[in-house]
């Protein structure tokens, strides 16, 4: 069987066990959960780095898709693992929109950013004032900065996540280090220039 037609009969199989659910048939929603379980944990671990937290996160994402399916939101035409894949990116984007990023996180960052190992000491460099202004950023404004820095991703790939396309994820970064530079000032941007290239 090719990859092809291995994903038709998944797709088959899912949209089977959905119509079941629908009509009543108590044992269909947990056999759909146990084919696409391990893909949602997976996706909770990458994202969230703690097992705890990528197992309460799986159990809020199953609430979520059983609530969306009931009320008609899933929509049958939409392929569902496609659609469960998205669901899930979107609560784990939410959910780490809500976490206040912490100093710990922050230095990290900003070591992302200006391309610092780890390990390499940073005392010539204003990291804790650059630490601060992050720290006073929209939550979502940090989140785009991470993607990019920290999780090394693409601007395609960041537009998929945050539902705001390659261009715009390009031009909020560009907006979002500019901001950063104004809030920094003149003399302070120039000791740090390396950090404002996207």
């Amino acid at each position: 069987m090719t990859i092809d037609q291995k994903r038709a009969a998944a797709n088959l199989r899912d949209s089977e066990l959905i119509e079941k659910h629908k009509n009543g048939d108590a044992q269909a929603f947990p056999s759909l959960i146990k084919f696409h379980h391990d893909t949602i944990f997976s996706l909770c671990l990458d994202f969230l780095d703690s097992f705890e937290d990528a197992e309460d996160a799986t159990q809020e994402i199953i609430i979520t898709i059983f609530n969306d399916i009931n009320s008609g939101k899933y929509i049958e035409r939409q392929v569902f693992e496609g659609w469960l894949f998205v669901t899930t990116k979107h609560y784990l984007l939410q959910l780490k929109r809500k976490r206040k990023l912490n100093t710990s996180d922050s230095k990290k960052l900003v070591k992302q950013m200006m391309a610092i190992p780890d390990q390499e000491k940073t005392e010539e460099l204003d990291t804790t004032i650059i630490t601060q202004l992050l720290e006073k950023l929209p939550p979502e404004n940090v989140e785009l900065l991470k993607y990019r820095f920290w999780d090394k991703l693409s601007w395609k790939k960041i537009g998929e996540l945050m539902d705001i396309g390659e261009n715009s994820a390009s031009g909020q970064g560009s907006k979002i280090l500019k901001k950063l530079q104004k809030m920094m000032g003149e003399n302070i941007f120039q000791k740090n220039r390396r950090i404002f290239k996207v």
